[in-house]
């Protein structure tokens, strides 16, 4: 459960990053996918 809630966070991180700032698509786009991963893994784990 923890990896779930740790994955949606980094999620909501990379969103407002994204709508914050212009240039970063590469950080945020990674920063999806490491929140993406977590979510995904933890949702496996259970």
């Amino acid at each position: 459960m923890k990896k779930i809630g740790f994955g949606i966070s980094i999620l909501l991180f990379a969103l407002v990053l994204h709508v914050c700032s212009s240039g970063l698509e590469a950080i945020t786009l990674a920063l999806g996918v490491v929140g993406f991963l977590f979510s995904f893994l933890g949702f496996l784990e259970k």
